[in-house]
């Protein structure tokens, strides 16, 4: 995990990410074809999930197509709401509240 601050230095494209904030618990599960770094400029806001502190990058091979990086974000989004609290899915998630991280991703 590498702090927010540290965003502008990432330069890589064809990326799964994870938004975390560990002091609220929450996360978030997005993907993008560019870098993390043009995907959330500095100082612009780009959804409701606008406090992260911290993220991290799964970085996809590059002849990734965008049908399949869009396919595994939805799978891992989907595997969340199986394990975290979340507002996607009326199921008990595996893991307690209190114990885990809540997924605040608003569509599957």
């Amino acid at each position: 995990w590498k702090p927010r601050r540290e965003l502008k230095k990432e330069v890589n494209e064809n990326n799964i990410y994870l938004l975390l904030n560990r002091d609220k618990q929450e996360l978030y599960i997005g993907e993008t074809k560019k870098t993390l770094s043009q995907r959330y400029p500095e100082g612009t806001q780009h959804h409701s999930f606008d406090n992260w502190t911290e993220y991290s990058i799964i970085q996809l091979p590059p002849e990734t197509s965008d049908h399949s990086r869009l396919l595994i974000e939805r799978v891992l989004i989907a595997t969340g709401t199986k394990l975290f609290q979340n507002n996607l899915s009326s199921e008990k998630p595996v893991l307690e509240a209190t114990n885990s991280l809540k997924l605040v991703n608003k569509k599957k």
